[in-house]
């Protein structure tokens, strides 16, 4: 499950060395276009219209509930225990404008 994913203008070294976001937080500047491999609790291979209407941008299961900022909201993939070796692995994709420049994603 993913609470937010946040993007930023660069990353600086914070306490003990640790390299951590900062600059402007640019996450609202990201919203092109995003998209998950499926969304809980459907199967993305065999539930597709259901799929499709746990992704509407006003459902409580959308992508979006990643990008809101709100810690109280969050993303499930369609697996619990997802395991890419066995083909059931989750992903999630963003495309961010030409014009903004992002050094650093923070996935909460």
């Amino acid at each position: 499950k993913i609470q937010d994913i946040r993007a930023f203008s660069r990353v600086e070294v914070g306490t003990a060395g640790k390299m951590v976001c900062g600059g402007d937080e640019v996450t609202d500047q990201i919203l092109v276009s995003q998209e998950a491999s499926g969304t809980y609790p459907c199967d993305p291979n065999s539930d597709g219209e259901l799929c499709a209407q746990l992704n509407a941008e006003d459902s409580p299961y959308s992508v979006a509930q990643m990008f809101d900022s709100d810690p109280a909201t969050e993303w499930k993939s369609h697996c619990v225990a997802c395991d890419r070796s066995q083909g059931t692995g989750a992903w999630v994709s963003f495309q961010v404008p030409d014009s903004v420049e992002v050094q650093c994603i923070r996935v909460e």
